[in-house]
This record gives C-alpha cells, sequence and structure tokens, in this order.
C-alpha cells in the first residue's frame, strides 16, 4: 500500500488526509497504471523476518503536493531534496517527496489486508499501524540517480539487519508444552569418537610453547625467582624432549596421563589439563641461556612433532618484578 504524507488535505490529491491511502490508480510491475484499482504500488525490495523466514507487508508513503520531489508518482522514489526555499517564511521541509517506509508484522499479501482499511472516508489507522514493527525516512545520497522502474530503481544492493531480543514468555494459547517456549536439539553428531588415528595425529599439530618466543617473563611465573612456560595441546601420552641447536639433550618429560574406565562404559578422565610446565632449567636443574630450543614430542602410535622455542632469560632481581 501506498499512503499519503500531506499535512493538508487540502493539498493532497483527491483531498486524502494523511495516512489514508493514496488517491491514485494502483502501479502495475510493469510500470503501467491499473485504474481498476487504488492505493498500491510495488517497493523495490522486500522485507523478512528472520525469527520464522515469513516475509513481511511493506507499506511507504509519498506527499502527493510534492510534485517536484516526485510525490505523486506511486513509485518509491525519493530526492535529495531536504528543503526548499520559501521566501521570508523561510524554508519548507521536503525530505526527498517524504517517502517514507513501514515494516509492518503481517505476511506479505500485495498489501491486500490493508486495502480495504485504507481507502475508506473512515480510515482507523490504529487498525492498521498497530501492526508496524520499524519505520523509517529515506532520501537519496547526493550524486546518485536512480535507474528506471523497469530496471528496479536502486543504483546500489542495500541490506538492512535489525535485531532485537525477544521476550521469553509464555503464549496466549495451549497446546503442546502448554504455550511455553519449546526447544529440541540432538548432540548425536557432537560425540567424542575414539581409536581415530587420523584425527589424533593431526592433533598433534596443535602443539605449542607458549608464551613464544619469551622475553624474560610469563604470566605463568610466581615470584621474581621463577621462570615458567608451558608446553600445551598435548595428548595423554608422549615424551617431550628438548634440544639445544647442536643437538645436546637439555631436559625430558614423561607425560602419561591414564582415564579409567566405569562400569556403565564412560571414560573417566583423571587429569584434564593437556599441558605441562618448563622452570627454563636443565635435567641438572641449571637455568638455560637465552636462545633456540627444538622441543620434540612422541607420542606413541601416533605421531610426532617439532616445535621451534625462543626465550631470553632475565639476570635475577630480588627487588622489582
Amino acid at each position: 500500500m501506498v499512503v499519503e504524507m500531506a499535512e493538508d488535505s487540502k493539498l493532497s490529491e483527491g483531498g486524502r488526509a494523511k495516512l489514508q491511502a493514496r488517491d491514485h490508480a494502483s502501479l502495475n510491475l510493469d510500470g503501467a497504471y491499473d485504474a481498476s484499482d487504488r492505493g498500491r504500488s510495488w517497493f523495490p525490495g522486500y522485507a523478512i523476518d528472520v525469527a520464522t523466514g515469513k516475509r513481511l507487508n511493506i507499506i511507504f508513503s509519498e506527499d502527493s503536493w510534492l510534485v517536484a520531489d516526485r510525490g505523486n508518482d506511486m513509485i518509491w522514489n525519493p530526492t535529495d531534496n531536504l528543503l526548499t526555499a520559501a521566501g521570508p517564511s523561510g524554508f519548507d521541509i521536503r525530505f526527498g517527496g517524504k517517502h517514507y517506509m513501514f515494516i509492518m508484522k503481517t505476511k506479505y499479501d500485495e498489501g491486500a489486508s490493508y486495502q480495504n482499511l485504507l481507502t475508506g472516508d473512515n480510515t482507523s489507522l490504529r487498525d492498521v499501524f498497530q501492526h508496524a514493527i520499524w519505520a523509517s525516512m529515506a532520501m537519496m545520497a547526493p550524486g546518485y540517480e536512480l535507474k528506471s522502474f523497469e530496471d528496479g530503481l536502486i543504483p546500489t544492493e542495500t541490506t538492512i539487519r535489525l535485531r532485537t531480543h525477544m521476550p521469553y514468555r509464555k503464549k496466549a494459547i495451549t497446546g503442546e508444552n502448554n504455550g511455553v517456549n519449546l526447544y529440541r536439539f540432538s548432540t548425536a553428531d557432537l560425540a567424542a569418537t575414539t581409536g581415530d588415528a587420523d584425527m589424533a595425529k593431526s592433533a598433534l599439530d596443535l602443539i605449542r610453547v607458549v608464551p613464544n618466543p619469551y622475553y624474560a617473563y610469563s604470566t605463568y611465573e610466581k615470584s621474581q625467582l621463577d621462570n615458567r612456560v608451558k608446553i600445551t595441546n598435548l595428548p595423554s601420552q608422549c615424551t617431550v624432549t628438548i634440544y639445544a641447536p647442536d643437538g645436546t639433550m637439555v631436559r625430558q618429560f614423561s607425560r602419561d596421563i591414564a582415564g579409567d574406565v566405569s562400569e556403565g562404559g564412560s571414560l573417566e578422565v583423571i587429569n584434564l589439563d593437556s599441558s605441562i610446565e618448563w622452570d627454563l632449567k636443565n635435567h641438572k636443574n641449571i637455568p638455560i641461556a637465552s636462545g633456540l630450543y627444538i622441543i620434540h614430542v612422541t607420542a606413541p602410535g601416533v605421531g610426532e612433532k617439532v616445535v621451534k622455542w625462543f626465550g631470553v632469560m632475565r639476570p635475577i632481581d630480588l627487588d622489582t618484578f
């Protein structure tokens, strides 16, 4: 539907009051006017309720007195004219021909449900606009020109996304779940799998040393005498060996986190931490020197992973930390 937006019915086409249907032959999609129908046209777009997927009705307006701003042709084609000089009295508001948009919450029916309500002399605007869920004014951006009606009018692709928080409340109807919102979901496709060798091997690529590089400090440290990094995302059974670039072994860790199988068949994991901590000391408990180190991880029956790590050690400072 197209509604009249003239402030004074004495100036509007057919003497129509504001927000009543335009007193003009309807405009068909082929651009021809249909004298047998009144007050309807085509909007160059559509509105969708994302919660239901339902297409919604759209009402737009024109001010039929604003002929120079295309307010009398039943086409949604706003101009870029905001104000027009009106002599000593100042300026007249044009708003591009007052091509406003009203998104209605009713299912799209080409405006048929509102035609009788808006075309009668005793129009009940409340019965119509109680369904409006969004309203907006549009104007043409300076420097742009609309396309022809046959080419869809709009020179650019435009999407407006409106998202609101929907209240969680009981509906005024009964039925399944007594009218309370009902949701169903399944985790069948999300169940953990065991014995997947390919997946276990690919998981080795997730192994990291953090932080890397290490610049004399990490958030894992608890005092000014503490140096600490973590080797993360380790498999439950593995051997972690740390080498200097010349091949000298610096430190080695053995990890063996077992799981207990309960009578019900579920796996109870004793330790969920998939990391080990390295205090940046060698196997003789001596702090390492700054430089590059090679971390080699071997997981029996799965594979191996090599990670490079660089660290800068800080001098001992008991006064500041």
